[in-house]
């Protein structure tokens, strides 16, 4: 079934027309269209559009020069090749596929990124701010034949003076109001971005209707065609009803407790990618301030210095490092080496939308992250052939008991992690490491069993602290300090 869509509904808002120019010079008349969508992505400052790998490299047409982005709520701007913010995936971009049963269309995947930043300083002001910037000009021209008469006029210098003061500060005044309105003017038009997923079992979607949502070739309307997955494998979902062209590079929607919730990426006619680990780890390595490297510092319970009697999180010096060898383990212990740095890469995330003024604040966005050790753990890619797929070193979360790696190509539930912010601070954010387990009535939370430690002569340290899980309700959780590292 194909609908028209309500473009201010959601998730539609969140899905975008694409207008593709192309480098090669016998191309550059030639304009191509299709589908992108906003998501979610945490701990950048970039629009970071999803869509299909072949809007950025066309087996025929060449390589992308520029995509005009247009939104249903006319938030509008262009990504540039020459700005590095266009992306598809490295094994596409090799060999680009023009037909569904060619090897690299099995990733033909691709990422939009734009500074949000240049989106709104290139931000067309509204009629409202252009007249309040008109009325600028004319006190600034004002100021000037003011004090053209206070050189020709000595005797009326102080009143001038006076006056001058007044409307310098009615200026500034101005100024200010101008960029109030710029910022809420441009509030109304940034989308923030829609949820995604890549920890749905395959099963689980087997299960599902899958909405696909796009622009039809030289189209301005949005669809949406829904059908259930007649085929759902690891990195490929198939639907039953066909799609027009234009629409590629569109979501995949499922929905989930009553939110719709990107799974894949429309490419051909009854296909798409699916969103994984190994897709989103690439796109994460595109976004050049996608904050990656962090440190966790255990915050140990101490007396507060002036009140003793209270007990206050208080930086130890103790954090979670990865040990080395074929076979990892996570432990704590003194100093913040580079085992002890660990790559957060998004699993999942949900909408943001923007609050409404006077509106009490939304809880911390539901995002979730698989956390590896930040150096590569050469034991995972031995005995591995050339058509397997890569392996990673996954954090793991038990139910209760110790902290574990687990080697796998893909996260699974015990491998997604909710990182819980509680407080800035200069130097970092206060934190709750906690793992969702579906059959238990509460969270899991990482903590700390410290060890009494003996330093010797060569600077061997006794013994590393444990690192547990245990259920929220059974005790404290530990605080980290998480901290940012730059690559």
């Amino acid at each position: 079934m194909t609908e028209v869509m309500v473009p201010t509904d959601e998730p539609s808002k969140w899905v975008c027309r694409l207008i593709i120019s192309y480098e090669l010079e016998q191309h550059q008349d030639k304009r191509g269209s299709g589908t992108g969508f906003l998501v979610n992505m945490p701990h950048t400052n970039m629009y970071c559009i999803m869509t299909a790998g072949h809007n950025i490299v066309h087996a025929k047409l060449g390589l992308t020069s520029s995509i005009l982005v247009t939104f249903p709520n006319k938030l509008k701007f262009e990504a540039y090749r020459n700005k590095n913010e266009l992306f598809a995936a490295k094994e596409f971009m090799k060999a680009p596929a023009l037909k569904s049963e060619e090897d690299s269309s099995y990733k033909d995947y691709g990422m939009i990124i734009v500074d949000r930043d240049r989106v709104k300083a290139e931000f067309e002001y509204s009629n409202v701010i252009t007249d309040t910037r008109a009325e600028v000009e004319l006190l600034k021209k004002k100021l000037e034949d003011i004090n053209e008469k206070i050189e020709n006029q000595k005797d009326e210098i102080e009143t001038l003076q006076a006056e001058s003061k007044e409307i310098e500060e009615d200026i500034e005044s101005q100024q200010k109001s101008i960029q109030l309105q710029i910022n809420q003017e441009f509030q109304k038009f940034d989308l923030y971005g829609c949820a995604f997923s890549c920890m749905f079992y395959t099963s689980d979607l087997a299960e599902r209707e899958g909405s696909v949502y796009g622009h039809m070739e030289n189209s301005k309307t949005q669809t949406k065609n829904i059908s259930r997955f007649s085929l759902t494998l690891p990195t490929t979902l198939v639907y039953a009803k066909q799609t027009k062209p234009g629409v590629s590079g569109g979501p995949v929607f499922v929905t989930k407790g009553g939110s719709d919730i990107a799974v894949g990426i429309h490419n051909y006619h009854f296909r798409a990618t699916r969103l994984t680990y190994s897709v989103l780890s690439e796109m994460v390595s595109w976004i050049n301030d996608y904050k990656r490297l962090w440190q966790f510092e255990f915050m140990e319970p101490k007396p507060d210095p002036v009140k003793r009697k209270k007990i206050v999180p208080t930086k130890s010096g103790i954090y979670l490092h990865t040990t080395s060898g074929q076979n990892p383990n996570i432990v704590a212990r003194p100093g913040g080496d580079a085992n002890s740095r660990f790559q957060l890469i998004a699993v999942s995330g949900s909408k943001k939308v923007e609050r409404k003024p006077g509106e009490v604040p939304a809880p911390e966005d539901d995002l979730r992250f698989a956390i590896l050790p930040a150096r590569p753990v050469q034991a995972t890619q031995k005995r591995r052939k050339p058509e397997d797929p890569e392996l990673h070193c996954f954090l793991k979360c038990t139910e209760r008991g110790p902290a574990t790696f687990s080697i796998a190509s893909e996260p699974l539930t015990e491998n997604e992690f909710c990182v819980t912010l509680t407080a800035p601070t200069a130097t970092g954010t206060k934190t709750m490491i906690t793992c969702i387990f579906p059959a238990l009535e509460s969270n899991v939370s990482m903590v700390i069993e410290r060890k009494k430690r003996s330093a010797f002569q060569c600077s061997c340290i006794s013994q590393d602290d444990e690192v547990n899980f245990h259920s929220i309700n059974n005790g404290p959780c530990s605080l980290f300090l998480m901290s940012h590292v730059k690559d």
